[in-house]
């Protein structure tokens, strides 16, 4: 079927086609001249394009907390959420949609120190350096359910629960607004016990 409609849209024989290249030719200098068209995309297409193009100055941002440091670009965008540190005291964290949660937390870091996460593997699922404990069994259903590596991994993390999560496997979305985050009180794989990671 494909193959006849594909022969029914080429019925222009080769003389036709000599005919018609002839004519054109031939034609007079004055009837000779090249209209060009220009055409712009619906306002729908162009919107649609803008939403799911990524900008220069986005593209040349630190993949390891780059888009952490940036503003949210829509105010419907912003969040908050409530992260305990090893403490036990609670802090109101604001932060967007988009937001991964270990890139997060070494942001805050710098002038919260209690917030530091080590994420030693550089988020590649090769440690549990970053792990967290979600406060709410609601939330915690909220993102993805986590992959097997991931798994692996937590079952190498210290103070595990039902609830905990890899930091740098979260991203976080409009219902995460108000959730809370607890550090557990220990980790495992500080290179020297005590030390305080700085961001990378």
């Amino acid at each position: 079927m494909l193959s006849k409609t594909l022969r029914a849209s080429s019925r222009f024989s080769a003389g036709r086609l000599a005919s018609a290249a002839s004519s054109i030719f031939s034609a007079s200098p004055l009837s000779r001249s090249i209209t060009t068209i220009s055409v712009k995309p619906s306002p729908a297409v162009s919107l649609a394009a803008r939403a799911h193009s990524t900008s220069a100055d986005e593209e040349d941002l630190d993949p390891h907390g780059g888009f952490e440091r940036l503003p949210a670009k829509r105010p419907e965008d912003k969040l908050t959420i409530n992260v305990t540190d090893r403490n036990g005291k609670t802090h109101a964290v604001p932060c967007k949609v988009g937001d991964n949660l270990l890139f997060l937390c070494r942001i805050l870091q710098e002038k919260t120190p209690e917030l530091f996460l080590e994420g030693a593997c550089e988020a590649s699922l090769g440690c549990s350096t970053c792990h967290v404990i979600i406060d709410d069994d609601a939330f915690f259903a909220s993102f993805p359910d986590p992959s097997e590596k991931e798994e692996d991994m937590l079952d190498l993390a210290a103070c595990l629960t039902s609830t905990s999560r890899l930091a740098c496997q979260l991203k976080l979305a409009k219902q995460h607004d108000g959730m809370g985050v607890t550090l557990p009180k220990f980790s495992r794989n500080f290179y020297v016990d005590g030390h305080i990671p700085q961001p990378h």
